[in-house]
């Protein structure tokens, strides 16, 4: 049932738009994303797709490119009914409730406050956030080798420096997914290789490096967040906390920062973390929490365990450009901030 979109003589644009995707991914997060090859599996259910990456399946859903899809947001005024009522899905980009509709029900949906897409668009924005979620899995050396030939071109001299001080490429590829991991985009990559450039004869351990480049990275980090007054609105994490993380903190030549909190005193931090999520969420601002450098890496792993990178930031002080108005909305807070180590 999905082959329509596909093909263009039936007036499919699902190939065209993958293309505008990889394009498009290489331009907001500086990755290269590589060919992304479709296949027809009689095993699936009509209207079912499967997302593989590296052979292993990372995501399934269903489309109904029939109808048009009807997505829940605070700006729905009146609710509309679906073409049934098994047909109330979950976009699966974003979670929202999709109610599915009839091609010419489009107009009262619109007028109703609901954003209305079909199916492509709902694969396509599928793709885009798997995409961005596995950026990882997805850029490998050699697209790094690709991106690396490409600065040459422009930037010789750093590439050729950074190589000698860093003849493992494991070293530059690990920096890079640490920052793509966390929404980072990577297409500033002379700054990125200036940085390694100035540290690397002192500073080999990629997490270490990562936490130097994301503070030459400041400004690009930390835009996303600002609000139309250019202020950023966080919540801060108690120094006592800070205090108690950073005392189970050890720096391992080769791992770099090994965190070793006590399981309960994690499990209190992690409740105390999403309590402040969920009330930045609530008030209608996007999460970001800001803290030491020190603890920032250790205190993103513990809230993406719960939540996707993509619906939250951790920011260090460091990384906040002195003219960039901080405005503090919570504290992330304990009533006991003492670890039984």
């Amino acid at each position: 049932n999905l082959v329509p979109l596909l093909d263009r003589k039936q007036g499919g644009t699902l190939l065209d738009r993958i293309t505008n995707l990889r394009q498009k991914m290489a331009s907001d997060l500086g990755m290269i994303v590589p060919p992304v090859r479709i296949n027809d599996n009689l095993d699936l259910d009509g209207n079912e797709y499967v997302i593989l990456i590296g052979g292993m399946e990372v995501a399934r859903t269903k489309v109904y490119p029939e109808y048009l899809g009807a997505l829940s947001n605070p700006n729905v005024r009146e609710e509309i009914k679906a073409v049934s009522p098994e047909l109330v899905v979950t976009d699966p980009a974003f979670g929202q409730r999709v109610i599915l509709i009839d091609p010419e029900k489009k107009r009262e949906a619109e007028e109703k406050g609901y954003i209305v897409i079909d199916a492509s668009t709902m694969i396509i924005t599928h793709l885009q956030e798997t995409f961005r979620a596995y950026a990882p899995q997805i850029m490998g050396r050699e697209e790094v080798k690709l991106l690396l030939d490409k600065t040459r071109q422009k930037y010789p001299s750093v590439v050729d420096e950074v190589g000698k001080l860093f003849p493992n490429p494991g070293v530059l590829l690990t920096l890079l997914h640490n920052l793509l991991r966390e929404n980072v985009s990577i297409r500033n990559l002379p700054a990125i290789l200036e940085t390694l450039a100035d540290y690397g004869q002192r500073v080999q351990n990629p997490e270490l490096l990562t936490d130097i480049v994301r503070q030459r990275l400041a400004r690009q980090i930390v835009a996303p967040y600002q609000d139309k007054n250019k202020a950023l609105f966080a919540a801060v994490i108690d120094p006592q906390i800070e205090y108690d993380v950073r005392g189970n903190i050890t720096i391992d030549e080769r791992d770099g920062r090994v965190l070793a909190l006590d399981p309960h005193y994690r499990e209190r931090l992690r409740a105390a973390l999403l309590n402040a999520y969920n009330a930045m969420q609530n008030g209608g601002k996007f999460p970001v929490f800001v803290c030491g450098s020190e603890i920032r890496s250790a205190i993103a792993e513990i809230i993406s365990r719960e939540i996707s990178t993509r619906s939250f930031a951790v920011i260090a002080y460091e990384e906040i450009p002195r003219d960039i108005r901080f405005v503090e909305l919570t504290k992330v807070i304990m009533e006991e901030s003492e670890v039984n180590a």
